[in-house]
């Protein structure tokens, strides 16, 4: 009972399994009963052989029951059927139907109903004769008129033997009342009413059987899916879902399913239902195919590439593949994939995958009737055409050029034309627009050829230029006959439609005459049909006529707007409004627009014209438009190179973009690469007229990449060229005078010039940057005449800067860097000050450039405000707002700087790491190792326990070695190699190896000698006191006077006076370590009398820069006060001079008091302590 319940609950696998647990049972009665049972499950389940093995192991020799015997055998005669054996099922049938009782009404009808099914496909006369299937039939429905499957028979009889399709209907009908569901009368009648043409009839069949979603039959959902995609109705892909849901694994259905879905345009599902196909078991070549083409439409080209090449290299075993129908696939899937690696900028790849479509297309079978048709001939001139717009050089071997892949798809369209002409013969037909449109191809194709032809001659004959430049001899004569030829093909492609625009948009870029071209435009916008390439054209054309007739600017403002109406994203548009503005270049503003339009149009793809027109704006406009264009990512002199280098891959004969790379690469230090785009630039064809400036620019990068001694004749070379009288030729003999060591000369010379220029031009900017540089250098040695040059230098060049309400542009900022450079070597107080109030700016608050500037020059002004100086930087917004990408660099270094100067609780193990990021921010610059190095030995020589630091100090050494070979290897590090020479010296002093830091010191001490002597360090206290710190290790009895030297200098020095006293600190300490105490208390004391002047001031210490050392540098003059009162009192207590130890120490307690500072106050109150004792 359990099996039956489940039989008809339509769970089959649990009745089957109750089935055979009936069956191992020992009632045989019921093996019987459950083993004809389960036969007949599995015979239904389509499963004949199993069934058949489960009704064979019942032995019927003990069975008694005749009836029951009959039941079984007609069972068995049915699977047999099933399994194609139609002689042994008609003979058990026939022999054993008659056997079951008229009483067992169901197993009677079934036995009639399978035996006239088995007559059915005997067919004869067992089909024909009403005896046959007919009469069993009959008696069938007699027994068993619930039956559906016996009407769906008898309708089939009616209609195919008795020809009767009335009562085939009705049959047919009356089974589908029974059941809906019924395969066989559905698809019977819907095929009877498709006979009959009775398409509503048949719609409303599909219809009526499928309302009930649980049960609606798969071939009805099929077809009437059918009906909807010709209907164009959206819900087919729900019945397909329908049909899926009843077989699911169906790989068929899911083709049929992605057919639809490709039908309504949504490519993303047919991709996916392919996708399911295949993995289900699909290997249809033609799937492979369509699949392709989809994925090649999303842009998926290498799925779908990879996905037809078995097809095209026969790999594939299913069937036999249409090759020359998947190689064209192939082929065009290449081609779409080169266009868009072409806007990708990936030109190689692209003329890679043009040459593989070719040599795909012209590899096709010659017994195809594709491979000389009219598609595939203008499928060859689409691939070798489109290689006007890669590189030239991608197609020069193979024993072929650039020019001859291009004219072989001239040649294939002309071909294409040949054939379709033949095919219009024999047909009454032709389609006016499609012949139009060949012709149009071979015009275009003739035009690409002559513009290769010019470009490798280096003219490139503008379409919208009438006066262009010619290549000369056997190529303009040769260019002039394409051009004839191409003018031609339009002409008959209009004979063929006139309504083609893109014949007259054609017509008129290869016409020479302004008012054809002007009338070709408007014809080809008055088609109603143009492409936005026409308004492109024409907008261009009003361009290039603006400086004759200006009245045309507004024409093709205007002409741009219709195009950005058709088209936003044609960058045609952008480079039109980009040159509108660039015609009003003298405004900042126009400028500013002029490099966003060409930014808009990069933003569309890697556009020619763009990449180019980008490039030259920013190097012509940048000093003028101001920091915020010009230090943005996409506008720096890297990225201005990689848009010159794209654009010379794919024009390389183009002198002036050669010319442009150049000076790029100059800017970037670049010399070698320099000078060889000159030469480029120089042996391009024809490029004598775009060559303005190219050999001084030649003459300047040779001097940046020579060598000193070799540099005097190339400034001899460069003033040959220069105009007489002009600034330039002024600047470099100049040059020619500072490096003959005419020091006064040289000043005189300047002073001059910049008395002769306007000081708002930018000539006097140029000649006063200069000016500056050299008085700097000059100042040690002719000090009236360079300060007094300094100051008109610096007047000139913060003129701009100073006037109300101006905006600072880049070149402003260079000027103001180039100030800030000059302060920070001589004039410190002015550049901190200047520094200072740059960050009181909105701009400059948040700026870690500026900060990190500020921080370094404050390091450099020797003045114990560092620590301040970084406090300030942590209480500012630059500290916490995020850093944009350019400022990155600068934020980590300045970070990492904090971390060294500021005291903390980690100890030197935690300076350590510190000292690691400062280096790891900027691993390539000296000066990163100086700094870290110098707060390192700054640090262990405040700690107060008296542990050995030995360990830390080789470290150290370690890690100022690597920069030292980092300076030594540079050019001009000179400077920062003898300071890590000091550092080096001073570790092995506090390890106790004497002997090995004098040997170090001597070798700085060398280095700074034969610097000086080679003008590479220009005298400067910097120098001299770097000098005298390295002979503090070894020799300090030299080191003395040359400390007195440097004070001397600085004593008669109004602007040093800030310096004066951290060197007098560092005088007294080597005095006293040298038992000097005499000399140690004069200094002393003179250092107590130039600070005490100044009242004390009491600044609130910060959290994060709690320390001795920031205590002391809050306030810089009572922290050296403090000192040096402290300093007096020791040396008066080592002499018994009791009482004035007493005074001083008194002095320092006070200062110490009034500075709040605990650590200064304890230190003093312990010495007045032991002075008291």
């Amino acid at each position: 009972m359990t099996a039956k319940a489940y039989e008809y609950s339509g769970d089959a696998d649990n009745a089957l399994k109750n089935y055979r647990g009936v069956m191992e049972s020992g009632d045989f009665h019921y093996i019987v009963k459950a083993a004809t049972a389960a036969a007949e499950l599995l015979s239904a389940k389509a499963q004949p052989k199993e069934a058949l093995e489960v009704i064979d192991s019942v032995s019927l020799s003990e069975v008694e029951d005749e009836h029951v015997s009959a039941a079984v055998l007609c069972a068995r005669g049915w699977i047999q059927y099933q399994l194609g054996d139609l002689q042994q099922a008609q003979k058990l049938l026939e022999e054993n139907t008659s056997k079951i009782p008229v009483t067992d009404v169901f197993s009677k009808g079934r036995a009639l109903k399978r035996l006239a099914i088995v007559y059915w496909h005997l067919g004869g006369s067992h089909q024909t004769a009403k005896t046959g299937c007919f009469s069993h039939l009959l008696q069938a429905a007699k027994l068993t008129p619930s039956d559906a499957e016996i009407f769906s028979w008898l309708g089939k009889w009616y209609e195919e033997v008795a020809k009767d399709i009335v009562r085939a209907e009705k049959c047919f009908l009356k089974a589908l009342s029974i059941s809906p569901t019924d395969k066989l009368a559905g698809m019977s009648l819907s095929n009877l009413y498709e006979v009959q043409g009775k398409y509503e009839a048949n719609v409303k069949l599909w219809e009526r059987v499928t309302e009930d979603q649980e049960t609606a039959p798969t071939w009805a959902l099929l077809r009437l899916a059918q009906h909807l995609v010709e209907q164009n109705d959206e819900t087919a892909v729900g019945k397909m879902h329908l049909v899926l849901r009843n077989d699911p694994m169906n790989a068929r259905y899911w083709v049929i399913l992605a057919h639809v879905y490709q039908n309504f345009d949504k490519q993303v599902s047919a991709q996916r239902s392919y996708l399911k196909a295949i993995e289900l078991g699909e290997e249809s070549w033609c799937v492979r195919c369509e699949l392709a083409r989809i994925e090649g439409s999303l842009l998926l080209f290498d799925d779908a590439i990879e996905r037809i090449k078995p097809v095209v290299t026969s790999e594939l075993s299913d069937g036999e593949p249409d090759v020359t129908v998947a190689s064209m696939l192939y082929s065009d899937l290449l081609f779409q994939q080169a266009k868009y690696m072409c806007a990708e900028g990936l030109y190689g790849n692209a003329a890679a995958h043009l040459k593989e479509a070719s040599r795909m297309m012209k590899g096709l079978p010659s017994t195809s009737a594709l491979s000389g048709s009219v598609e595939a001939c203008k499928l060859i001139g689409d691939i070798h055409c489109f290689a006007f717009y890669l590189s030239p050089e991608n197609f020069s071997s193979d024993g072929s050029s650039w020019v001859d892949f291009i004219s072989a798809g001239r040649k294939a369209y002309e071909a294409a034309v040949l054939l379709a002409g033949k095919r219009e013969k024999e047909s009454v037909d032709g389609d006016e627009a499609v012949a139009a449109e060949r012709y149009y191809d071979i015009g275009l194709s003739y035009w690409y050829e002559a513009q290769a032809i010019s470009n490798l001659n280096g003219t490139g004959t503008s379409a919208f230029a009438f006066d262009k430049e010619t290549a000369g001899g056997d190529a303009e004569a040769k260019v002039a006959s394409l051009k004839a030829k191409s003018s031609t093909n339009f002409k008959l492609a209009l004979q063929e439609d006139p309504s083609c625009s893109l014949a007259w948009n054609g017509l008129a870029l290869v016409s020479d005459n302004l008012l054809v071209k002007q009338f070709a435009w408007a014809r080809a916008i008055q088609t109603g049909t143009s492409s936005d390439a026409t308004w492109a054209n024409l907008g261009m054309f009003y361009l290039t006529q603006a400086d004759a007739v200006p009245s045309t600017a507004a024409l093709a403002q205007k002409s741009f707007l219709q195009l950005q109406s058709m088209n936003p994203s044609n960058p045609s548009m952008w480079n039109g409004y980009a040159m509108l503005a660039r015609r009003q270049a003298s405004s900042t503003a126009q400028q500013r627009k002029t490099i966003e339009a060409f930014d808009c149009a990069l933003q569309v793809g890697l556009d020619l014209d763009a990449l180019l027109g980008l490039s030259m704006a920013l190097l012509d406009y940048g000093g003028s438009v101001g920091e915020t264009i010009t230090q943005a990512p996409e506008h720096g002199n890297e990225q201005v190179m990689f848009y010159l280098k794209k654009y010379l891959e794919r024009d390389p004969f183009n002198a002036c973009a050669w010319h442009a790379l150049g000076v790029t690469q100059h800017r970037l230090g670049l010399y070698a690469e320099a000078l060889m785009s000159y030469a480029r630039a120089a042996s391009a064809p024809s490029s004598s007229s775009k060559l303005n400036g190219l050999e001084w620019n030649k003459l300047v990068s040779e001097l940046s990449a020579s060598a000193d001694n070799a540099s005097a004749a190339i400034l001899q070379k460069i003033a040959a060229q220069t105009q007489g009288g002009s600034a330039l030729q002024g600047i470099v003999q100049a040059q020619l005078l500072y490096r003959q060591s005419k020091g006064k000369e040289t000043l005189d010379l300047f002073q001059t010039l910049l008395s002769q220029q306007d000081s708002q031009s930018s000539e006097s900017e140029v000649v006063a940057r200069v000016g500056l540089s050299i008085a700097s250098l000059l100042l040690s040695k002719c000090t009236p005449q360079a300060s007094a040059l300094v100051a008109v230098c610096k007047e000139c060049l913060l003129s701009s800067i100073d006037e109300v309400g101006s905006i600072p542009t880049t070149r402003d900022y260079l000027n103001l860097r180039l100030v800030e450079l000059h302060e920070r070597l001589v004039d410190a107080d002015d550049c901190l000050t200047r520094l200072q109030a740059l960050s009181q700016t909105n701009d400059g608050a948040s700026s870690s450039t500026l900060w990190t500037r500020m921080a370094l020059a404050t390091i450099d002004s020797q003045s114990l405000q560092v620590s301040s100086c970084l406090a300030e930087y942590i209480r500012s917004a630059a500290s916490s707002t995020p850093s944009p990408g350019k400022e990155t660099q600068f934020r980590n270094y300045l970070d990492a700087l904090v971390g060294l100067i500021k005291a903390g609780p980690s100890g030197v193990k935690g300076l350590s790491l510190d000292a690691q990021k400062l280096v790891r921010a900027e691993p390539w610059n000296p000066q990163a190792y100086v700094l870290a190095g110098t707060s390192i030995l700054k640090r262990i020589g405040l700690e107060a326990k008296l542990e050995s630091r030995d360990v830390e100090l080789r470290q150290l050494v370690r890690l100022l070695q690597s920069g030292l070979s980092l300076a030594v290897g540079a050019k001009d590090k000179e400077f920062d190699a003898a300071q890590l020479e000091l550092l080096v010296s001073y570790c092995f002093v506090k390890i106790g190896e004497s002997d090995q830091a004098a040997i170090v010191s001597n070798q700085g001490l060398k280095r700074v000698g034969a610097a000086k002597e080679s003008g590479v360090l220009a005298p400067s206290v910097d120098v001299d006191l770097l000098e005298a710190r390295l002979l503090a290790i070894a020799s300090p009895t030299k080191a003395i006077k040359k400390y007195l030297s440097i004070v001397d200098v600085l004593s008669s020095a109004e602007s040093s006076s800030g310096r004066l006293v951290p060197i007098l600190i560092e005088l007294g300490g080597l005095y006293e370590e040298q038992q000097f105490l005499d000399a140690a208390i004069t200094v002393w004391k003179l250092v107590a009398s130039l600070t005490a002047t100044k009242s004390p001031v009491s600044v609130d210490g910060d959290d994060e820069v709690g320390s001795t050392t920031t205590a002391l540098s809050t306030n810089s003059d009572a922290a050296a006060c403090f000192l040096a009162n402290l300093r007096l009192a020791l040396i008066h207590g080592k002499k018994n001079n009791a009482k004035s130890a007493r005074k001083h120490i008194k002095v320092a307690l006070a200062l110490a008091e009034a500075g709040s500072d605990s650590n200064s106050a304890t230190v003093a109150a312990f010495v007045e302590n032991v002075l008291a004792n």
